[in-house]
């Protein structure tokens, strides 16, 4: 019986910088999460370690909510929530980023399941065609084309700021015009068009 305890505690008590070591060769975002799941230690090591990682190879969306981890040669059947008619965009860190056809934009956890609702981006992009509503002629094609985000540490009441690459085009002309929009994410409410940050 205390043979066990010591074994147990021996791992809990590996030191910060051997978790520095080996966590650079874990090229899996799910083995690194898996690192920061088998003790507080482990976790609070691993947290120190985070900012100097390269970044995780990306999963392979294969369609039907099914990603291929290409690390492992794994394929993973992620079982949210989600609103119906959603097209992932792309991945934000460790979050994928959907949107709606007839509206309405995401932040998907894959591995807790909690999904995020993005309201000021959902609502830039109608006020972006609200014209095209009103007109027979206008024609206005919009798309993401790029989402990156900045995560506040685990624990911080801050929300995360997330900055969106938009391409529209008026009349299916050849020239587009990029905006980018700058928010905060995982808010309940539209904070107005006045606030709104975009370049």
């Amino acid at each position: 019986m205390a043979s066990s305890k010591r074994a147990s505690s021996a791992w809990s008590d590996l030191p910060s910088d051997l978790l520095g070591l080996f966590l650079p060769r874990l090229h899996s975002l799910a083995d690194r999460v898996r690192v920061g799941a088998v003790c507080r230690p482990w976790r609070s090591g691993a947290r120190l370690h985070y900012a100097n990682l390269p970044p995780p190879m990306p999963w392979v969306a294969l369609g039907d909510r099914a990603y291929l981890d290409v690390v492992n040669s794994s394929v993973h059947e992620l079982n949210l929530d989600l609103p119906t008619e959603v097209d992932c965009r792309g991945s934000v860190d460790h979050m994928l980023f959907l949107t709606r056809y007839c509206g309405g934009c995401f932040l998907a956890d894959p591995f807790s399941g909690a999904v995020h609702p993005v309201p000021d981006l959902a609502f830039f992009l109608k006020e972006l065609t609200r014209e095209e509503m009103f007109s027979i002629t206008f024609r206005l094609s919009v798309s993401v084309r790029k989402v990156q985000a900045h995560w506040p540490a685990p624990g911080s009441a801050a929300a995360p700021v997330v900055a969106a690459l938009i391409d529209n085009t008026e009349n299916w002309r050849t020239s587009f015009r990029t905006t980018i929009f700058i928010f905060r994410a995982v808010t309940d409410t539209v904070i107005g068009r006045e606030n709104y940050r975009t370049m």
